[in-house]
């Protein structure tokens, strides 16, 4: 015995040294596919980065871009680049080792600061553009308006047409510029065009304060007009400061595009050549490690066969002693354990004592069908149901699961759960089919008892759904009369009511009202709730749902001095009831009103973060956070007063909120006390859409 088991310790030591060794070994191997993995995929990623830069820029040059994306995008290739020679721990690199690669990098690296700085310019030139351009629109109508004032004041002073002549085509020199400033930006006229034309106005500006003899003009002595000309003058050089800012900034751009556009591709075919050659050598691993994992799964196959050879096959003498402590523990499972054939006649090859527990027939009786089949105990109406659902299980090779009836000894039905699975040959034939049987008797009676419970419980809240609903119809047509009545009483002026019993029918209407918005309320929650009403899908427009509800609210948000703004973009398509979807946006807008003071502000927006969803935020007093949890529940009353003293029914946001769910999407809410709400309309992600 001592041998034997010094033989297993040894093959067991030899074994598990060999599985590590061989593990550490492909374990390795597959770190290394990771990696490289990694390294060629943001390789790749660099390609498409430099591809985006340049079509960023070129967005910039036509005034549709941005700066912050761009330099997003450049501090994106920079990273990742540094991150390929000099390692990343967040993103999981290693510096680069290869020399052939590092040399390539190298190269791209001194290509790149050329590259970057080209983008630089563009992108700060942009912004220069972004200021200059606007005031050299908006300036350029002034300083025309001053030119004209001063010739129409040359016209009334009688002076010389040579001097009005020169004061008119100033006019036309402004004109010209701020035109030529423009086909400079797109580089379709050069820069010095333009200088030319700004030195002209100089000199004619001059000549007309202080004359030219060549051109047999005097100087102009007129106070007012000399005042007139000298606020032209005020106006001239801060625009032609812009000006010359322009020229400057569109001829280095110029420059800077011509660059990239010449260089991007040469520079995006380096590295793809990198990619290439990080790919390259990653296949050579690859190769290495199909020769470890053979290796490795030769010493295994040794291993397992010396095990054999001196551990199980001189153990094969205690199986009878294990088949025996099998047999005492199935005997403690409170199921009948069994392997029996796969012929229709079930003939069991063994079947657990606790058979006899579960149908009352001794387990002796089935095996090998001594007196009876287990088929026979059957109910006969689950037998074919039992047969389908076994063949279907064996025929996929996957487990089956079994609920069914049998027929006690005593006569009585018992349910059982059975679950079993194929065992099957290397010609992959069916050879036995294992599994247990248990009895679920008890439990199935306990299902019942819960299914009459629900269903119990169903009716009556369809019941309370129906009286709800008939109740509040039958109060709203009484209400309206009396306060239909209430109006006409306070409107008679003939029997006029004195003022104290007139401010009581206002409070009686004004709190009358308020019982019918919560009555209408419970009506369309009541509706929605029993199927009533049912969304009528359709494609619409979130822009035009949206614009709906702020013109629907703007003069109550006036009143309060709260600013509406609708950022939806036209276009956004919906797939959502109209009415419906325009009820929730209503809700959400009037009570961001509600809870917003003078100054505030509600937007309508769809947020960048979240997939097809509306949002409204408002800068109100926000929300208590020992609120937020109820705030959609029916049975939670949480309505509170606006800032200005407005009331509400409580039924709003519960009612949105089943909208919602009834569009299969959802309503939330984010919130922080005196910084202001956000909700958040969320529709499912098919049915949303932008389009182009």
């Amino acid at each position: 015995m001592k041998t034997l088991y010094s033989k297993f310790i040894a093959l067991f030591v030899l074994f598990v040294a060999v599985t590590v060794l061989s593990g550490l070994m492909v374990f390795k191997g597959i770190s290394d596919r990771k990696t490289d993995g990694l390294v060629i995929n943001l390789t790749s990623k660099l390609s498409m980065l430099a591809l985006k830069m340049t079509e960023e820029a070129f967005s910039l040059n036509e005034g549709m871009g941005s700066r912050k994306t761009l330099e997003d995008t450049v501090g994106q290739f920079n990273r990742t680049f540094q991150g390929l020679i000099s390692g990343d721990k967040e993103l999981g690199l290693p510096p680069t080792r290869n020399a052939d690669i590092i040399i390539r990098l190298q190269e791209i690296k001194s290509h790149w600061e050329e590259f970057r700085r080209n983008i630089e310019i563009v992108n700060a030139d942009s912004e220069i553009r972004n200021i200059s351009l606007p005031f050299i629109a908006e300036n350029n109508v002034r300083l025309l308006e001053e030119i004209d004032h001063a010739v129409q004041m040359m016209v009334e002073a009688g002076l010389p047409s040579r001097t009005v002549n020169l004061a008119g085509k100033q006019r036309m020199l402004t004109q010209k510029i701020a035109k030529e400033v423009l086909l400079a930006v797109h580089g379709i006229v050069p820069g010095e065009t333009v200088m030319e034309t700004v030195s002209l106005f100089s000199k004619n500006h001059h000549d007309l304060l202080k004359g030219d003899e060549s051109l047999g003009l005097a100087a102009i002595t007129d106070r007012e007009l000399l005042s007139r000309l000298e606020r032209v003058e005020s106006l001239w050089a801060p625009f032609r400061e812009n000006v010359e800012i322009l020229v400057r900034t569109s001829m280095e751009m110029t420059e800077a595009f011509t660059y990239l556009q010449k260089r991007h591709i040469p520079f995006i075919e380096q590295i793809d050549r990198v990619a290439g050659m990080y790919t390259q050598r990653a296949e050579s691993k690859i190769e290495n490690l199909k020769v470890v994992q053979v290796v490795a799964m030769l010493i295994v196959v040794v291993a397992v066969f010396l095990g054999w050879r001196f551990i199980v096959w001189p153990t094969q003498e205690k199986l009878t002693e294990s088949e025996r402590r099998f047999r005492s523990l199935v005997s403690n499972i409170p199921g009948a354990i069994y392997r029996r054939s796969n012929a229709p006649d079930w003939s069991m090859k063994y079947v657990s004592d606790t058979i006899g527990e579960i149908s009352g027939f001794p387990g002796s009786d089935f095996l090998r069908n001594n007196a009876r089949s287990y088929v026979d105990i059957i109910h006969p109406d689950d037998r074919d149901m039992v047969d389908k659902l076994t063949k279907e299980g064996v025929g996929k090779k996957s487990p089956f699961v079994l609920e069914y009836r049998i027929v006690h000894s005593n006569g009585a039905i018992r349910w059982v759960y059975e679950k079993g699975q194929g065992i099957f040959n290397k010609k992959g034939e069916t050879r036995w089919l294992d599994g247990a049987i248990f009895d679920i008797t008890d439990l199935k009676l306990v299902e019942e008892e819960l299914k009459r419970a629900k269903e119990q419980a169903e009716k009556a809240t369809k019941m309370k759904d129906q009286f709800v609903s008939l109740v509040a119809h039958d109060l709203r047509s009484p209400f309206n009369s009396l306060l239909g009545y209430l109006g006409i009483m306070i409107s008679d002026q003939k029997d006029k009511l004195s003022e104290k019993h007139g401010k009581m029918a206002n409070r009686i209407i004004e709190n009358g009202q308020g019982l019918l918005k919560m009555i209408d309320g419970l009506l369309n929650i009541s509706r929605l709730q029993t199927g009533e009403i049912t969304p009528q899908l359709r494609f619409i427009d979130g822009y035009t749902v949206a614009a709906s509800a702020k013109m629907q609210l703007e003069y109550i948000a006036r009143e309060k001095g709260v600013e509406v703004i609708n950022q939806i973009p036209k276009g956004t398509r919906l797939f959502a009831d109209m009415d419906l979807i325009a009820e929730v946006a209503q809700n959400l807008v009037s009570n961001a009103i509600k809870f917003c003071n003078k100054g505030d502000m509600v937007t309508i927006f769809i947020p960048t973060d979240r997939e097809a969803t509306i949002a409204i935020r408002d800068t109100g007093v926000g929300i208590p956070e020992k609120v937020l949890p109820n705030l959609f529940r029916h049975e939670v009353r949480t309505t509170s007063l606006g800032t200005s003293g407005e009331k509400g029914t409580g039924l709003g946001l519960p009612f949105s909120h089943d909208i919602m769910k009834v569009h299969g999407g959802d309503l939330r809410v984010e919130s922080v006390e005196k910084e202001g709400s956000t909700f958040y309309v969320t529709l499912p992600y098919q049915s949303f859409s932008v389009r182009s």
